[in-house]
C-alpha cells in the first residue's frame, strides 16, 4: 500500500426511486440517472462535476455514488462506502488480519485494475467486495490467498 486508500463511491438503498431522486435533486441539487431493468433499476447519482465520461470527479476528495432498490430477500441494506485499493487481494488479507470478515472474494480480474472495498457499515469490520464484472458470478471468484 503506497498511501491512503480513498473513499471513491457511495451506495444507498431506496424504496421509491422517483421519490428518492426528486428528494436529492431538490435538496442537494444532485443529478440522477435512472437505469433500466437490465441494470437492476440502479440510479446513478452525480454529486459533483466530473470528467467528460462522467466517472472521475474534477475536484480531489469529492465522490459520486448510486442508489439501489431495497430487496427484502437481501441481508441488511444500509448506506455504504466504496474504498479504492491498489491490490484487492492484499486489502482482503489486511482486512482479515485486522479482525475483519471477508464475505465475498475478489473477482479473477482484480489484480489487473484498481478495485473497491465496499464496507457494509462504516463502523463495522465486515467488508463486501466489488460486484462481479460482466460474465462473472461471485461463486467463481478466487479466495484472497
Amino acid at each position: 500500500m503506497s498511501g491512503m486508500c480513498p473513499v471513491i463511491h457511495f451506495e444507498m438503498p431506496y424504496d421509491d426511486r422517483d421519490r428518492m431522486a426528486a428528494f436529492y435533486r431538490s435538496v442537494f441539487n444532485w443529478r440522477t440517472e435512472m437505469l433500466g431493468s437490465d441494470m437492476g433499476h440502479y440510479v446513478l447519482a452525480s454529486t459533483t462535476e466530473s470528467d467528460a465520461e462522467g466517472c472521475v470527479p474534477r475536484e480531489p476528495g469529492r465522490i459520486n455514488g448510486g442508489f439501489y432498490g431495497r430487496n427484502p430477500q437481501w441481508p441488511a441494506q444500509h448506506p455504504s462506502v466504496v474504498i479504492g485499493v491498489e491490490d484487492i487481494r492484499a486489502a482482503m488479507r489486511r482486512v482479515a488480519a485486522a479482525g475483519g470478515e471477508v464475505r465475498q472474494h475478489a473477482p479473477a480480474c482484480a489484480p489487473a485494475r484498481p478495485a473497491g472495498v465496499n464496507g457494509a457499515n462504516p463502523s463495522s469490520t465486515t467488508h463486501h467486495w466489488s460486484h462481479a464484472w460482466p460474465g462473472q458470478s461471485s461463486s467463481t471468484w478466487p479466495s484472497p490467498t
